[in-house]
């Protein structure tokens, strides 16, 4: 993650690691201080959350830069997770103006800095649709919990199946396959809002997480919008294919604090879809058949 932050700890610039990690978009990041971030909000103690998790589960490689354009030397720190060395965890470049300058080779440290976003980016994204993939979808679904516990505002998990996908693989072939997730995948996106998640969680399997839901009819609304754009034609090459998806719902807080036991529970709704039949979407209850639960 890298994070521009001034001496007094204003935030001047973040990559899209930094993004990700927060869980916030671009414009609610950029001026806020490291404290109101980076913090317990309900904690009496100062702890830096962020420093101890670096701490526990990370090692260092410090480095220094002078950027002679306008006179100010960085830190720049270089986390790595002790359990995948091959994965970035997190970097961040601290404002230090009170440090001797020293010249290091500029185009050696941003290239670390470009490997590292590449490395993370390939880890936490599907290799064909380019959207989140699952380990970074759960990462956003925590965010997500922590968040709302915060502003006190709910929100909808979606776990999606493309109906009879199989059938499209078996008609036309895996590349003519591929083309229809990509398209799928990209209407998800487009039917959705700047602040929710759309994830492709492996093959014909993708997942939403629709924030700052209030009613259940607010997630109706955007759950037909979405079964809507996913029924309209895909035409790829000389073949029109129509598809339609399955869609189970889980609700924060309603039916789980827990983000593993929300991912079941849409799980769970969506076999319900599918045995409703194409097209629809079903909340999760209680009296969901825990037997069609298989993941």
């Amino acid at each position: 993650m890298i994070e521009v932050s001034i001496a007094d700890g204003k935030i001047l610039q973040v990559n899209q690691a930094a993004i990700d990690y927060l869980g916030l978009p671009e414009p609610d990041i950029i001026g806020q201080s490291n404290h109101t971030l980076f913090h317990s909000p309900t904690s009496l103690e100062s702890s830096c959350l962020i420093c101890n998790h670096m701490l526990n589960k990370s090692t260092v490689q410090s480095l220094k830069l002078y950027n002679e354009l306008n006179d100010t030397l960085y830190l720049v720190n270089i986390f790595e997770n002790k359990n995948n060395p091959h994965t970035m965890f997190q970097t961040i470049i601290t404002y230090a103006d009170n440090m001797a300058p020293i010249v290091n080779n500029k185009a050696y440290i941003l290239n670390i800095l470009k490997e590292r976003e590449a490395y993370y980016y390939k880890a936490h994204h599907h290799p064909l649709t380019h959207l989140p993939n699952r380990e970074l979808f759960v990462d956003r679904l925590m965010q997500s919990i922590h968040n709302s516990q915060r502003n006190k505002f709910g929100f909808s998990l979606l776990y999606i199946d493309i109906d009879n996908f199989k059938n499209v693989n078996d008609s036309f072939g895996h590349t003519i396959g591929d083309k229809v997730l990509i398209e799928i995948g990209s209407r998800l996106n487009n039917a959705t809002r700047k602040i929710d998640t759309v994830a492709h969680l492996h093959g014909d399997e993708f997942a939403i997480i629709m924030e700052k839901i209030k009613h259940t009819y607010d997630t109706q609304i955007l759950v037909e919008k979405i079964l809507n754009v996913i029924q309209l034609p895909i035409h790829i090459d000389s073949h029109t294919i129509h598809s339609s998806i399955s869609v189970g719902i889980s609700q924060y807080p309603h039916d789980s604090s827990d983000p593993h036991t929300l991912f079941k529970y849409a799980d769970l709704a969506m076999y319900e879809s599918k045995i409703k039949g194409n097209n629809t979407f079903t909340y999760y209850n209680k009296t969901s058949n825990i037997n069609n639960y298989t993941s």
